[in-house]
Protein backbone atom coordinates (compact mmCIF):
# COMPACT_ATOMS: atom_id res chain seq x y z
CA UNK A 1 0.00 0.00 0.00
CA UNK A 2 0.90 3.25 -0.64
CA UNK A 3 2.36 5.08 2.30
CA UNK A 4 -0.10 7.19 3.73
CA UNK A 5 0.52 11.17 3.77
CA UNK A 6 -0.61 11.63 6.96
CA UNK A 7 1.58 14.71 7.95
CA UNK A 8 0.78 16.92 5.63
CA UNK A 9 -3.29 16.28 5.52
CA UNK A 10 -3.26 16.73 9.25
CA UNK A 11 -0.62 19.80 9.59
CA UNK A 12 -3.10 21.58 6.95
CA UNK A 13 -5.78 20.59 8.79
CA UNK A 14 -4.70 22.33 12.52
CA UNK A 15 -5.49 25.39 13.50
CA UNK A 16 -2.65 28.21 13.63
CA UNK A 17 -1.87 30.11 16.20
CA UNK A 18 -1.64 33.73 15.97
CA UNK A 19 0.48 34.31 18.62
CA UNK A 20 3.63 31.94 19.64
CA UNK A 21 1.95 29.64 22.49
CA UNK A 22 3.57 26.62 24.31
CA UNK A 23 3.68 23.47 23.02
CA UNK A 24 3.73 19.61 24.73
CA UNK A 25 7.21 19.23 26.04
CA UNK A 26 10.15 16.65 23.60
CA UNK A 27 10.04 14.13 26.57
CA UNK A 28 7.00 13.91 26.62
CA UNK A 29 6.69 13.15 22.62
CA UNK A 30 9.27 10.98 23.30
CA UNK A 31 7.68 8.73 25.82
CA UNK A 32 4.43 9.00 23.43
CA UNK A 33 6.80 8.09 20.39
CA UNK A 34 8.14 4.78 22.89
CA UNK A 35 5.04 3.67 23.48
CA UNK A 36 3.86 4.06 19.97
CA UNK A 37 6.61 1.78 19.15
CA UNK A 38 5.98 -0.28 21.90
CA UNK A 39 2.07 -1.15 21.44
CA UNK A 40 1.21 0.34 17.74
CA UNK A 41 3.59 -1.69 16.01
CA UNK A 42 3.58 -4.59 18.16
CA UNK A 43 -0.42 -4.55 18.46
CA UNK A 44 -1.70 -2.46 15.87
CA UNK A 45 -4.26 0.29 16.58
CA UNK A 46 -6.74 -1.65 19.17
CA UNK A 47 -3.26 -2.90 21.12
CA UNK A 48 -2.48 0.93 21.68
CA UNK A 49 -5.97 2.16 22.40
CA UNK A 50 -6.14 -0.37 24.95
CA UNK A 51 -2.50 1.42 26.26
CA UNK A 52 -4.45 4.65 25.74
CA UNK A 53 -7.34 3.82 28.00
CA UNK A 54 -4.94 2.70 30.78
CA UNK A 55 -2.88 5.47 30.23
CA UNK A 56 -5.55 7.84 31.89
CA UNK A 57 -6.70 5.87 34.30
CA UNK A 58 -2.79 6.11 36.12
CA UNK A 59 -2.77 9.12 38.09
CA UNK A 60 -0.58 12.17 36.32
CA UNK A 61 0.81 12.17 32.65
CA UNK A 62 -2.67 13.52 31.04
CA UNK A 63 -0.23 15.51 28.52
CA UNK A 64 0.97 12.12 26.85
CA UNK A 65 -2.37 10.44 27.29
CA UNK A 66 -3.58 13.33 25.40
CA UNK A 67 -1.38 13.44 23.13
CA UNK A 68 -1.06 9.32 22.15
CA UNK A 69 -5.10 9.61 21.77
CA UNK A 70 -5.69 12.48 19.57
CA UNK A 71 -2.55 10.78 17.46
CA UNK A 72 -4.39 7.75 17.24
CA UNK A 73 -7.80 9.33 16.27
CA UNK A 74 -6.13 11.07 13.76
CA UNK A 75 -4.21 8.29 12.37
CA UNK A 76 -7.55 5.93 12.14
CA UNK A 77 -9.14 8.65 10.45
CA UNK A 78 -6.64 9.27 7.78
CA UNK A 79 -5.90 5.52 7.10
CA UNK A 80 -9.61 4.54 6.93
CA UNK A 81 -9.88 7.71 4.18
CA UNK A 82 -7.04 6.48 2.18
CA UNK A 83 -9.07 3.12 1.92
CA UNK A 84 -11.91 4.62 0.80
CA UNK A 85 -10.12 5.92 -1.47
CA UNK A 86 -8.12 3.27 -2.95
CA UNK A 87 -10.80 0.89 -2.58
CA UNK A 88 -14.07 2.88 -2.76
CA UNK A 89 -15.71 0.94 0.62
CA UNK A 90 -16.60 3.29 3.85
CA UNK A 91 -14.43 1.53 5.83
CA UNK A 92 -15.51 1.71 9.95
CA UNK A 93 -13.52 2.82 12.90
CA UNK A 94 -10.74 0.19 13.48
CA UNK A 95 -12.24 -0.36 17.63
CA UNK A 96 -14.78 0.97 19.32
CA UNK A 97 -12.38 3.36 21.23
CA UNK A 98 -13.06 6.00 18.16
CA UNK A 99 -17.00 5.47 17.86
CA UNK A 100 -18.62 9.03 18.21
CA UNK A 101 -19.57 8.15 21.40
CA UNK A 102 -16.60 7.13 22.99
CA UNK A 103 -14.20 9.99 21.51
CA UNK A 104 -16.88 12.35 22.67
CA UNK A 105 -16.83 11.54 26.31
CA UNK A 106 -13.07 11.52 26.33
CA UNK A 107 -13.11 14.71 24.76
CA UNK A 108 -15.25 15.85 27.43
CA UNK A 109 -13.83 14.17 30.08
CA UNK A 110 -10.31 15.03 29.28
CA UNK A 111 -9.57 17.62 26.54
CA UNK A 112 -11.86 20.65 26.83
CA UNK A 113 -11.08 20.75 31.07
CA UNK A 114 -6.66 21.05 30.42
CA UNK A 115 -7.42 23.34 27.00
CA UNK A 116 -10.68 25.01 26.82
CA UNK A 117 -11.37 24.33 23.17
CA UNK A 118 -9.91 23.04 19.73
CA UNK A 119 -7.61 25.57 18.75
CA UNK A 120 -5.65 25.95 21.95
CA UNK A 121 -5.60 21.79 22.68
CA UNK A 122 -4.19 21.02 19.10
CA UNK A 123 -1.49 24.36 18.58
CA UNK A 124 -0.48 22.82 22.25
CA UNK A 125 -0.10 18.77 20.93
CA UNK A 126 0.50 19.90 17.04
CA UNK A 127 4.51 19.23 17.39
CA UNK A 128 3.95 15.72 19.15
CA UNK A 129 1.12 14.77 16.68
CA UNK A 130 3.37 14.93 13.60
CA UNK A 131 6.00 12.87 15.03
CA UNK A 132 4.05 10.57 16.75
CA UNK A 133 1.80 9.82 13.40
CA UNK A 134 5.09 9.39 11.63
CA UNK A 135 6.28 7.26 14.01
CA UNK A 136 3.16 5.15 12.96
CA UNK A 137 3.14 5.76 9.38
CA UNK A 138 6.86 4.67 9.27
CA UNK A 139 5.35 0.93 11.57
CA UNK A 140 2.75 0.61 9.12
CA UNK A 141 4.79 1.18 5.95
CA UNK A 142 7.49 -1.69 7.96
CA UNK A 143 4.81 -4.27 8.10
CA UNK A 144 3.85 -3.77 4.56
CA UNK A 145 7.47 -4.42 3.26
CA UNK A 146 7.97 -7.14 5.71
CA UNK A 147 4.78 -8.75 4.41
CA UNK A 148 5.89 -8.15 1.04
CA UNK A 149 9.50 -9.57 1.53
CA UNK A 150 8.54 -12.36 3.75
CA UNK A 151 5.75 -13.81 1.66
CA UNK A 152 6.81 -15.09 -1.94
CA UNK A 153 3.57 -15.72 -3.40
CA UNK A 154 1.99 -14.82 -7.18
CA UNK A 155 0.68 -11.13 -7.57
CA UNK A 156 -3.29 -12.47 -7.41
CA UNK A 157 -4.98 -15.36 -5.67
CA UNK A 158 -5.12 -18.67 -7.32
CA UNK A 159 -7.36 -20.89 -8.85
CA UNK A 160 -7.13 -23.18 -6.84
CA UNK A 161 -8.24 -21.25 -3.59
CA UNK A 162 -10.77 -19.28 -5.63
CA UNK A 163 -12.00 -22.97 -6.13
CA UNK A 164 -11.92 -24.25 -2.45
CA UNK A 165 -13.41 -20.92 -0.90
CA UNK A 166 -16.36 -21.45 -3.94
CA UNK A 167 -17.02 -25.05 -2.76
CA UNK A 168 -16.90 -24.14 1.06
CA UNK A 169 -19.38 -20.76 -0.13
CA UNK A 170 -21.76 -23.24 -1.90
CA UNK A 171 -21.49 -26.02 1.42
CA UNK A 172 -22.00 -23.20 3.91
CA UNK A 173 -23.66 -20.12 2.88
CA UNK A 174 -26.12 -22.06 0.22
CA UNK A 175 -26.63 -25.04 2.58
CA UNK A 176 -30.12 -26.55 1.67
CA UNK A 177 -30.79 -26.51 5.62
CA UNK A 178 -31.09 -22.81 5.08
CA UNK A 179 -32.90 -22.16 1.85
CA UNK A 180 -34.71 -18.58 1.79
CA UNK A 181 -33.52 -18.31 5.17
CA UNK A 182 -30.50 -15.42 4.64
CA UNK A 183 -30.12 -14.91 7.77
CA UNK A 184 -29.63 -18.16 8.91
CA UNK A 185 -27.08 -18.43 5.69
CA UNK A 186 -25.12 -15.61 6.87
CA UNK A 187 -24.81 -16.68 10.29
CA UNK A 188 -23.59 -20.12 9.26
CA UNK A 189 -21.26 -18.86 6.98
CA UNK A 190 -19.40 -16.46 10.02
CA UNK A 191 -18.97 -19.49 12.02
CA UNK A 192 -17.83 -21.28 9.32
CA UNK A 193 -15.33 -18.34 8.42
CA UNK A 194 -14.21 -18.25 12.42
CA UNK A 195 -13.84 -21.96 12.20
CA UNK A 196 -12.03 -22.01 9.28
CA UNK A 197 -9.22 -19.40 10.72
CA UNK A 198 -9.06 -21.62 13.70
CA UNK A 199 -8.32 -24.78 11.99
CA UNK A 200 -5.82 -22.62 10.05
CA UNK A 201 -3.35 -22.28 12.86
CA UNK A 202 -3.06 -25.87 12.44
CA UNK A 203 -2.91 -26.12 8.42
CA UNK A 204 -1.34 -22.80 7.21
CA UNK A 205 -2.22 -23.40 3.55
CA UNK A 206 -5.84 -22.86 4.15
CA UNK A 207 -5.32 -19.58 5.86
CA UNK A 208 -5.94 -17.67 1.91
CA UNK A 209 -8.96 -19.64 2.20
CA UNK A 210 -9.94 -18.50 4.95
CA UNK A 211 -8.99 -14.77 4.17
CA UNK A 212 -10.98 -14.91 0.41
CA UNK A 213 -14.22 -16.10 2.47
CA UNK A 214 -13.79 -13.70 5.29
CA UNK A 215 -13.14 -10.72 2.54
CA UNK A 216 -16.17 -11.62 0.17
CA UNK A 217 -18.39 -11.65 2.88
CA UNK A 218 -17.51 -8.15 3.82
CA UNK A 219 -17.85 -7.15 -0.05
CA UNK A 220 -21.18 -8.51 0.06
CA UNK A 221 -21.88 -7.32 3.34
CA UNK A 222 -21.26 -3.70 2.17
CA UNK A 223 -22.85 -3.81 -0.76
CA UNK A 224 -26.28 -5.37 0.77
CA UNK A 225 -26.37 -2.33 3.08
CA UNK A 226 -25.91 0.29 0.66
CA UNK A 227 -28.37 -1.38 -1.67
CA UNK A 228 -31.19 -1.58 1.01
CA UNK A 229 -31.99 0.83 3.91
CA UNK A 230 -33.59 -1.59 5.93
CA UNK A 231 -30.81 -4.39 5.81
CA UNK A 232 -29.55 -3.53 9.26
CA UNK A 233 -32.94 -4.28 10.65
CA UNK A 234 -33.47 -8.02 8.62
CA UNK A 235 -30.39 -8.94 8.95
CA UNK A 236 -28.61 -8.05 12.82
CA UNK A 237 -27.40 -11.16 14.12
CA UNK A 238 -24.12 -11.09 12.37
CA UNK A 239 -23.44 -7.79 12.75
CA UNK A 240 -20.76 -8.46 15.67
CA UNK A 241 -18.73 -10.48 12.66
CA UNK A 242 -18.17 -7.23 10.93
CA UNK A 243 -17.98 -5.28 13.76
CA UNK A 244 -14.95 -2.65 14.12
CA UNK A 245 -13.45 -4.25 17.04
CA UNK A 246 -13.99 -8.22 15.13
CA UNK A 247 -13.22 -7.11 11.53
CA UNK A 248 -10.27 -5.24 12.46
CA UNK A 249 -8.93 -8.14 14.52
CA UNK A 250 -9.28 -10.60 12.12
CA UNK A 251 -7.39 -7.80 9.69
CA UNK A 252 -4.11 -7.32 11.99
CA UNK A 253 -3.97 -11.32 12.98
CA UNK A 254 -4.64 -12.71 9.51
CA UNK A 255 -4.54 -10.88 6.68
CA UNK A 256 -1.96 -7.77 7.34
CA UNK A 257 0.91 -9.81 8.19
CA UNK A 258 0.69 -12.31 5.12
CA UNK A 259 -1.17 -10.09 2.26
CA UNK A 260 -0.36 -6.35 3.61
CA UNK A 261 -3.36 -3.95 4.85
CA UNK A 262 -7.14 -3.56 3.38
CA UNK A 263 -6.16 -2.43 0.39
CA UNK A 264 -3.11 -4.69 -1.04
CA UNK A 265 -5.83 -7.53 0.35
CA UNK A 266 -8.63 -6.61 -1.65
CA UNK A 267 -6.26 -6.08 -4.55
CA UNK A 268 -4.86 -9.56 -4.31
CA UNK A 269 -8.52 -11.33 -4.18
CA UNK A 270 -10.19 -9.39 -6.17
CA UNK A 271 -10.62 -12.38 -8.82
CA UNK A 272 -11.96 -14.64 -6.17
CA UNK A 273 -13.76 -12.20 -4.30
CA UNK A 274 -16.05 -11.39 -7.56
CA UNK A 275 -16.60 -15.50 -7.77
CA UNK A 276 -17.29 -15.69 -4.49
CA UNK A 277 -19.78 -13.10 -4.29
CA UNK A 278 -21.00 -14.14 -7.18
CA UNK A 279 -22.19 -17.33 -5.76
CA UNK A 280 -23.46 -15.94 -2.59
CA UNK A 281 -25.79 -13.70 -4.83
CA UNK A 282 -27.10 -17.02 -6.87
CA UNK A 283 -27.92 -18.26 -3.52
CA UNK A 284 -30.00 -15.59 -2.31
CA UNK A 285 -32.26 -14.92 -5.86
Amino acid sequence: MKKLLLMGAFALSLPTAVKAQQTVSQTTINRAINDAKQHFCTNGMSGFAKHIKNCYQKSGGVDKCLLEDISLSVFDHQFREAMKQQTGQEVPPSDVFFSQPVSEARYKKYFLPKFGNNNKGYSYLKPGIIQVTDTMGKCLDNTEKQAKTTTTRATTVSEAVVSEAVTDTKASFCSNSNKGNLTLKRLDFAQHILGCYSHSEQSPDKLPVCILEDLSFWVFDKNSRAASPIYDQNYPGDKQFFSAVDFNDRLQEYIAPHFGYLPDALNYFDPGINKVTDTMLSCVK
